[in-house]
Order: structure tokens, then sequence, then C-alpha cells
């Protein structure tokens, strides 16, 4: 499990672009970085305008940045 928050497409699109949460929760105009760290540990998942907004910033799709809730939906089918 430790190993799945630490390698989130999330996290790795964030590190991939030398970003901190900090500085993707300033871009985001978001007060702290707590959202962001809650979105990396896929405690929560963000507004469809944050999670486009995330894209767009990393250069990735949607899809690709949050798999995990496409694959545990179409599972839930």
């Amino acid at each position: 499990y430790y190993d799945q928050i630490i390698n989130t497409p999330l996290r790795a699109a964030r590190i991939n672009k030398q970003l901190s949460q900090l500085q993707v929760a300033t871009y985001l105009h978001l007060k702290n970085n707590t959202m962001i760290s809650r979105w990396e540990k896929q405690h929560s998942v963000p507004c469809l305008e944050h999670a486009l907004q995330l894209a767009a910033l990393y250069g990735v799709s949607v899809e690709e940045l949050f798999s995990y809730v496409y694959h545990h939906e179409k599972s839930n089918q």
C-alpha cells in the first residue's frame, strides 16, 4: 500500500515538472497544500475544474492522472 501512495500518477506528474505541492496549490488558488496531498494519496479526488487545471499544468490527460478512479468505477459496473 505504501508504494502505491508514493508512486501515484498525480504525484509522479508533479515531481516530473519539478513542482512542490505548495506551488501547485498556489497555481490552483488553494490556501495550502493539504488538498494536493490528499489527492496524491488518493484520499479524495479534486473537482473537475481542478482536475482539468492539473492536467494542463502537468501536460497529461485527466484520465492518466486519475486512472485509479476510472478503473475503480469501471470495476463497479
